[in-house]
């Protein structure tokens, strides 16, 4: 993705939760940027590090998801929230957050 604006980073964090759920049998619903990973989206810790590769496939960079593992306080990526990882990706690409 060239040039991505915070909308179509928020949208392809959701597309990336979407499809982890669907490839794990869950039915995504609604995601909003308050839902944790782990609590209300029920991403096992396990597809945490998937997600994280669909996102960067998806825009076609590498990020360094450890250091929002470190920056979170988390390794298992439970207690994220969508907005969380939107922010994170944003940061990490110099992307102002809208």
């Amino acid at each position: 993705m060239n040039n991505p604006s915070s909308r179509n980073i928020w949208d392809c964090v959701v597309e990336s939760i979407r499809t982890v759920l669907e490839e794990t049998g869950e039915e995504p619903d609604k995601v909003e940027p308050h839902h944790a990973l782990g609590r209300d989206l029920g991403i096992a810790s396990m597809h945490v590090i998937h997600l994280m590769v669909t996102i960067e496939d998806r825009l076609d960079r590498p990020l360094n998801f450890h250091q929002l593992a470190c920056k979170e306080g988390t390794t298992t990526g439970q207690d994220l929230t969508a907005g969380d990882l939107h922010r994170f990706v944003c940061e990490s690409l110099r992307v102002p957050v809208d």
